[in-house]
């Protein structure tokens, strides 16, 4: 028999996985693992969650990202753990980040939004 979180579960399981985040790092990485850019991530980094789906909190830009194009993000810890990685894609690609765009020169790389759902089962 699979295991099946309750809302109560996953709420928790939710909260503390994004709880390791606070005063963390979201760099934005090529596909050879070039950082491209860093975003900074406040203290707390999520709201509480709610149904399992915590949401981001507001961000620190980098206003010099550099490079590309931008294949997958790894949000870290304070202490520059790695706690999960996603992939960024641009606008229809279905990555779990959407940027306008991948490659930047010197420009501003900001996340304006992002939600961290913990799985049901």
């Amino acid at each position: 028999m699979a295991t099946t979180l309750q809302s109560i579960a996953q709420n928790a399981a939710a909260d503390a996985v994004v709880g390791l985040l606070n005063g963390g790092t979201v760099q934005f990485r090529a596909a050879a693992e070039a950082v491209v850019g860093t975003v900074g991530l406040g203290t707390p980094a999520f709201g509480a969650a709610v149904a399992g789906s915590a949401t981001m909190n507001a961000t620190t830009p980098d206003a010099a990202a550099t490079g590309g194009p931008v294949t997958h993000a790894v949000f870290r810890t304070a202490a520059a753990a790695e706690v999960f990685r996603v992939t960024v894609t641009d606008t229809g690609g279905g990555g779990d980040i959407i940027l306008t765009e991948l490659n930047f020169t010197g420009s501003e790389l900001r996340l304006d939004s992002f939600s961290y759902t913990q799985p049901a089962g």
